[in-house]
């Protein structure tokens, strides 16, 4: 995906992530700049995320640390387990 992905198209990326998940297949989404785009920094990157694992935080949770590099992150994703509780990872 890219850092300025439409709110439709997020929902349904996250959607399939969401059916993935149930499946019990680990999910890592990328983010990623536009070519031609500015490259967001740092705070704006972590911000995104933490907005979307928001949004995910009921049927997921990260399962390794976030990777970041030259504009592009990576966080990973599993199904959360009924009996745990959404952690941050460390």
């Amino acid at each position: 995906m890219t850092w300025g992905v439409a709110s439709g198209d997020l929902a349904h990326k996250l959607n399939k992530t969401r059916k993935e998940l149930e499946k019990g297949n680990r999910v890592q989404l990328v983010f990623a700049p536009k070519a031609n785009q500015p490259v967001p920094n740092q705070a704006l990157m972590e911000a995104r995320i933490n907005e979307i694992l928001g949004k995910i935080a009921e049927f997921a949770r990260e399962w390794m640390p976030r990777k970041f590099q030259s504009g592009v992150a990576i966080f990973y994703l599993k199904k959360l387990d009924s009996s745990s509780k959404p952690t941050e990872p460390s």
